[in-house]
């Protein structure tokens, strides 16, 4: 590891190798429209960069889905297995390259 951080937006650790991980809890995300995520630290690239939306409910199943992101920020949101829009907490990752 050569740097780790903590910021408003969540935690980040980047790699030597150019590898960095992004993660951040969104406790209510938003019901009626996307929700963005500004990263932690910011992407060299939108090339490759992978994110993944995670429900942290213990009763219901949740789908998290996520929009193409950009190297600084991603639109998402969480859905209930009726298909609706739900503000139940989700665990948001990305990776990708800082250099």
């Amino acid at each position: 590891v050569i740097q780790r951080g903590t910021n408003a937006n969540g935690e980040f650790v980047r790699f030597a190798d150019g590898t960095q991980i992004c993660t951040q809890v969104v406790g209510s995300p938003s019901n009626s429209a996307d929700t963005t995520w500004t990263f932690p630290a910011q992407f060299v690239t939108a090339t490759g960069l992978s994110v993944h939306v995670t429900g942290r409910t213990g009763s219901d199943a949740i789908i998290g889905s996520a929009r193409p992101p950009s190297t600084a920020s991603v639109a998402f949101n969480a859905f209930n297995t009726s298909g609706a829009r739900t503000t139940a907490a989700v665990s948001l990752l990305a990776m990708g390259r800082w250099f």
